[in-house]
């Protein structure tokens, strides 16, 4: 059984391996995303010069959003010459070098020409984060979270209600939007279903016992985005292709092709998390076994997607 979990574990990709991110779309006055808890505190799909996803914790106390060498490498980031020195948590003055990306966007939500530090933050990196979103990034807008909901909600201050639009313009919003919130949904099935797993693993029957009803929060949560995604996906099944060209009609044969593959690997993570749920204070259940093993496969048939987003 830790081999089926140590597997999977390990097939939880590389971010420079995500989904290619789409271009082309307007910026939206308001985002709403959902958030994945994590032990570090909430965490967030984003993308730097257009790479990722990278997954960030979002900090409201931090003053500058940090990435580590290898992020900004893998995003492209360039250097300014500035350097700066920060404080961690623990109080220890540690360096830092700058560098600026032409945007940072967060489901829509985008900083232009940001000014992003870069220092060693190897406990986050090994765990899939690429680093903390400070208030550089999320002061520019108004911020609210919804901790039971599991959302946050951003947008521009003073720009009052977003334009009302027709169904057909929102339709094709969509088309253009929904290969990233998949590849985002993916990621952050990955990152969530790797904490839950580790902290089976590895985490003290107390600590298992303390977290049982965030575990159960996580599942139903699961499957409050699964119809969502599904509701999504009846939409756009329908679409009327024949009247799609260029980049629509790309994208939306794109999220076709994969969307089977995520509808499996979704569905199996469920019956993960149900297992775990059911086994939470057993050590080395057979059924969490089995469905790790489960999703290590539907997992490797999913990455097979990746050339196609």
């Amino acid at each position: 059984m830790l081999f089926a979990l140590t597997l999977f574990l390990a097939q939880v990709p590389d971010l420079d391996q995500a989904f290619d991110a789409m271009t082309g779309k307007g910026v939206p006055t308001e985002v709403t995303l959902g958030f994945t808890r994590h032990e570090h505190g909430m965490v967030v799909g984003a993308r730097i010069n257009g790479k990722g996803p990278f997954y960030f914790v979002v900090d409201t106390g931090a003053a500058a959003t940090v990435i580590s060498d290898k992020v900004a490498e893998q995003s492209g980031l360039v250097p300014t010459g500035k350097k700066a020195h920060v404080v961690g948590i623990s109080g220890k003055r540690m360096h830092a070098w700058v560098g600026r990306a032409t945007d940072l966007s967060v489901s829509g939500a985008k900083a232009r020409q940001m000014e992003i530090m870069v220092r060693d933050i190897k406990g986050l990196n090994e765990q899939g984060l690429a680093g903390l979103l400070g208030q550089d990034f999320l002061g520019r807008f108004h911020v609210n979270i919804d901790n039971k909901g599991q959302k946050i909600t951003l947008a521009l201050p003073g720009e009052g209600k977003p334009p009302v639009v027709s169904s057909e313009e929102k339709l094709m919003r969509e088309i253009l939007d929904q290969p990233d919130r998949l590849a985002d949904e993916i990621g952050r099935l990955d990152l969530s279903l790797a904490s839950w797993l580790r902290l089976y693993q590895e985490g003290e029957s107390s600590e298992r016992a303390d977290r049982k009803k965030d575990l159960d929060a996580w599942i139903t949560q699961l499957r409050d985005r699964r119809r969502q995604f599904e509701r999504v996906h009846g939409t756009l099944h329908a679409a009327p292709t024949a009247r799609l060209s260029g980049e629509r009609k790309n994208n939306l044969q794109r999220y076709l092709y994969c969307y089977p593959a995520y509808r499996r690997y979704a569905d199996s993570v469920i019956v993960l998390a149900d297992a775990l749920s059911e086994s939470w204070t057993v050590d080395a259940a057979p059924a969490v076994g089995q469905a790790a093993a489960a999703v290590s496969e539907r997992r490797k048939a999913l990455a097979g997607c990746a050339p196609k987003l």
